[in-house]
């Protein structure tokens, strides 16, 4: 069985590159690059047909998930923020649906 890793390592410049390219911040891209690593090991290289674009879908992926997390916890300050400035809990729908709009 040949491990796909040993392959993919050789490129690891690149792929930190690329996910470099993708949120501009490099600690944030080694994350990535590290945790798609380890989401690959013990994949066989048979079982990939093109390495580098499949490795680029998965760097993509952990940051689109990222993406969603920080969106949805800004989503959540915003209606508080709003639930704060009237003093209540309780959402118009109005208020809600313009605030969700405006992100």
């Amino acid at each position: 069985m040949n491990d796909i890793t040993t392959k993919l390592v050789d490129d690891y410049d690149y792929y930190l590159r690329y996910a470099i390219n993708l949120t501009g911040n490099k600690e944030t891209a080694g994350v990535f690059v590290q945790d798609a690593f380890v989401k690959v090991a013990g994949t066989r290289e048979e079982d990939v047909k093109y390495a580098r674009t499949w490795f680029c879908t998965i760097i993509h992926h952990f940051y689109l998930s990222f993406i969603r997390k920080q969106t949805r916890h800004r989503s959540i300050e915003l209606l508080v923020d709003i639930a704060d400035a009237r003093g209540s809990p309780d959402l118009c729908y109005v208020e809600l649906r313009k605030a969700l709009e405006d992100l």
